[in-house]
């Protein structure tokens, strides 16, 4: 009779996933996300809340011109967004734009203690169809921004309204039905176990194998000393992690590396926005920014081409229409990070 045995099974041990989006950071759960995220921009518009937030190696003398600058632009930020309300299409971009502008002329100020260039470091480039018309970049406030964040920019550079739309994290399931085309925005599920390999698993632009392995490395920059591509897994494995790595680890790993969901999920995906052009490489709020700019400009310096699109029931009024809901949604948050410097969720009451 074979002998039998009742100890533990043999074989390698089974591995087990990490469950959750490896956010870190601080969310709000609230009944309106949009009006409390410019809830929170409105505190910068008392003094004595701007006072103690500004950058603190602004020098004494300088500080309350600072205060003041920051102050008053944060209110104007929002009267202008109010001016806004109820407008279609030929009209709510201008103030849109000038609210979005204040915004980033404040938080630049008490980010860097200094105050932005008068210009608006953009001008209008004309063209024949919505999509195409576009923003030369120039010296002024954008540029200040840029450079803040240590931004390679060059006077002189085009970036065109499908340009900016294509990079816009939110907008890019969007911009993939209406325009026909792939984003430049990729989503990224981080497939992470515990005592385990992590993965990073691409979603909708690279379908073939070989196309991923040829071109992840050229247009994901930031993940190319970090990563190195599996051919079974037809995936990232990050190389930056070991089997000792744990739950922060992983999360560490994602907020440096990848862009985070900016509403709180409950699943691990995270985006890129693909590096194919290295003069249209810029930080997350600028491609909301240039889009408003060239939207406000169309409104002011070439109204007739918002006919078409403007027109109720077409596809391009959709998008647009989209556009300008999600930035004044998403534009004031991604601010709010950049100024706290730290990941900030704004999510409805379940």
């Amino acid at each position: 009779m074979p002998k039998t045995t009742t100890g533990p099974p043999t074989g390698p041990p089974m591995q087990l996933h990490y469950i959750g989006s490896f956010q870190r950071g601080t969310w709000f759960v609230c009944e309106d996300p949009m009006e409390e995220v410019w809830s929170h921009v409105a505190r910068f518009g008392a003094s004595d809340f701007v006072a103690p937030r500004m950058n603190p190696s602004t020098p004494i003398e300088q500080r309350q011109g600072v205060v003041d600058y920051a102050a008053v632009r944060t209110r104007q930020s929002l009267e202008f967004r109010r001016a806004a309300a109820g407008g279609s299409l030929l009209t709510a971009p201008l103030p849109l734009y000038y609210s979005f502008l204040s915004l980033l002329r404040s938080f630049l100020a008490l980010r860097t203690g200094q105050l932005a260039t008068r210009a608006h470091g953009l001008t209008f480039v004309k063209r024949a169809d919505v999509l195409s018309c576009g923003a030369k970049l120039t010296k002024g406030t954008f540029g200040d921004y840029l450079s803040a964040l240590s931004t390679d920019w060059s006077r002189g550079t085009i970036v065109t309204l499908k340009d900016a739309l294509s990079r816009s994290v939110e907008m890019w399931t969007d911009y993939v039905d209406v325009v026909g085309e792939a984003a430049h925005v990729v989503p990224v599920s981080v497939d992470a176990y515990m005592h385990g390999p992590v993965f990073l698993r691409f979603h909708s632009i690279y379908g073939k194998t070989e196309d991923f392995e040829e071109r992840w490395h050229l247009e994901c920059p930031s993940l190319k000393d970090a990563c190195a591509f599996d051919p079974d897994q037809h995936a990232l494995r990050v190389t930056a992690l070991t089997s000792s790595s744990d739950e922060s680890d992983i999360a560490e790993f994602c907020g440096g590396h990848l862009e985070t969901d900016l509403i709180h999920r409950v699943d691990p995906l995270w985006h890129v926005i693909r590096e194919t052009d290295s003069t249209l490489v810029f930080p997350r709020p600028a491609y909301y920014f240039l889009a408003m700019f060239i939207l406000a400009s169309i409104v002011r310096y070439q109204p007739e081409l918002m006919l078409d699109v403007a027109t109720p029931g077409s596809k391009w009024n959709w998008l647009l229409t989209r556009f300008v809901a999600t930035s004044e949604r998403f534009f004031p948050q991604l601010m709010l990070m950049w100024l706290y410097q730290r990941p900030l969720y704004f999510s409805g009451v379940a």
